[in-house]
């Protein structure tokens, strides 16, 4: 698989924070709570910084979606590993569907092999 990713942000960045009050993954939408690990992506598009918060769990996904040759985009990470889900190893759908499968709808998984 090829990415493509049209026009590519200007500058990003990726920190590991401790939360130091509740935040929401912009991936899983699970709650963030305060003390735990979370990382803060913060990326320059057309002159103007967005900044997202991804859970651990859901930033190891995004790495290990990359290796996949998935080429995720930050806060749409579950849609594009669904776009080309049976182009993918088949070591892979079972990683996903093992860390993924409590916060997934039902219709993500339909037609899995």
């Amino acid at each position: 698989m090829e990415c493509d990713y049209g026009e590519m942000e200007q500058a990003s960045g990726e920190t590991r924070q401790k939360a130091r009050k509740e935040h929401k993954c912009c991936e899983c939408g699970n709650k963030i709570h305060a003390g735990n690990y979370y990382f803060r992506i913060s990326i320059l598009f057309d002159g103007e910084w967005s900044h997202y918060k991804q859970c651990e769990n859901c930033n190891e996904i995004f790495d290990i979606a990359t290796q996949a040759g998935v080429c995720p985009y930050v806060d749409n990470l579950f849609n594009c590993i669904k776009e080309v889900w049976f182009d993918i190893e088949e070591k892979y759908r079972k990683f996903f569907i093992k860390r993924m499968s409590d916060f997934l709808p039902d219709y993500f998984l339909e037609d899995t092999p």
